[in-house]
């Protein structure tokens, strides 16, 4: 096979690129197809298709969507009479599921590794990986440079409630979508809980985010932590499955880690989380366990352990008392996060593997 830069000298010919995976929801997959589509929409060198026939690489921001039998046998019949590359993005702690690299052996060509743990685990296993972080819209996460008051006002916040609070920020679902009353393991909703019972409640407020936060708003109410749901609460009081009523949009996610003061991540296994990005483009205090992508772009003074987590409680203290605001560590996130999603060193990391014989 042609070499890239030999391929590219003798044909304008640009790579075809059919992407795949959605919820239909407006959740993190279709952000994520959303986000890819866009990268390969700019690029000179690849066009989108709709035709998988047509396509040169079929491009999953979801792999486990390639599991579903309707699914994968009619690609990997595709695959056998067409020459097409899978690329295929793994959205999990794959670790704790090794069985399903053998599944997919036959089909994917090039798994997608959010982080440096994941790129080694697939390396150990002699298979084709390059590293690409999750993809986080830089155009809409970003620092805004607003009095809290002004950014209260746009979501409709009473900002009394706000005032002289520590604000620790949590967007995520947590709680099991079969069983809104219990949490999801991968999240540990559970670690959140311990950290705000032991944080002053007159000083804290746990601003909580995005569906399927039954679990965690429950606890808050048993045990008197003072929390402000961004959302409609009257869901989680009838027990009713929010999904779409609150799912709030990226430019509100946004807002929310400019008013806030710090980021919880508490999660056990991790493919990102998203959230870690997200903080560092808006230049958000994050505290993580280390999970997923946490060690390649947080200092690791903001990784903590779950057994130690009284780091983070004594930290969050300090930075209410600005004895120790973390300027350096959240500047060193914010570049190393614009690092590793820069367009252009994504691309040419397609287009390389893609082209290898």
């Amino acid at each position: 096979m042609l070499s890239s830069e030999n391929y590219m000298q003798s044909s304008n010919k640009k790579i075809k690129v059919s992407v795949l995976g959605k919820d239909n929801i407006g959740w993190s997959i279709d952000s994520d197809r959303k986000n890819t589509i866009a990268i390969f929409e700019k690029s000179a060198d690849f066009e989108i298709t709709q035709n998988i026939f047509k396509a040169d690489i079929i491009y999953s921001v979801w792999y486990d969507t390639l599991s579903r039998p309707y699914i994968f046998y009619p690609l990997i019949l595709l695959k056998n009479i067409k020459k097409v590359k899978f690329f295929a993005v793994i959205t999990n702690n794959i670790e704790n599921t090794p069985e399903k690299i053998n599944k997919f052996k036959n089909l994917i060509d090039v798994w997608i590794s959010p982080s440096s743990k994941t790129y080694n685990f697939i390396r150990k296993h002699a298979l084709e990986t390059i590293q690409i972080p999750f993809l986080v819209n830089k155009n809409i996460f970003s620092k805004l440079n607003k009095p809290k008051k002004e950014l209260a006002n746009l979501l409709e916040i009473d900002a009394d409630k706000i005032e002289n609070k520590i604000l620790i920020g949590s967007f995520q679902r947590d709680s099991l979508g079969d069983d809104l009353s219990r949490p999801k393991w991968q999240k540990n909703p559970e670690l959140l809980i311990k950290i705000m019972k032991n944080i002053p409640r007159e000083k804290s407020l746990l601003i909580l985010a995005g569906p399927r936060r039954h679990y965690i708003v429950n606890e808050c109410r048993k045990l008197n932590i003072p929390y402000l749901f961004i959302g409609n609460e009257r869901l989680i009081d009838m027990n009713q499955d929010d999904i779409n009523e609150n799912n709030l949009s990226l430019e509100k996610i946004n807002l929310l880690y400019n008013l806030i003061d710090v980021y919880l991540v508490t999660s056990k296994s991790e493919g990102g989380p998203k959230a870690i990005l997200e903080a560092a483009l808006t230049k958000t205090l994050i505290f993580s366990t280390n999970v997923g992508l946490a060690s390649d772009i947080l200092d690791r003074t903001l990784i903590y352990d779950e057994k130690n987590f009284n780091m983070v409680i004594a930290n969050i203290k300090k930075d209410a008392n600005k004895e120790y605001p973390y300027a350096e560590e959240i500047n060193s996130a914010f570049h190393k996060a614009t690092q590793v999603m820069d367009e252009k060193v994504i691309l040419n990391k397609i287009k390389n593997i893609f082209y290898e014989n």
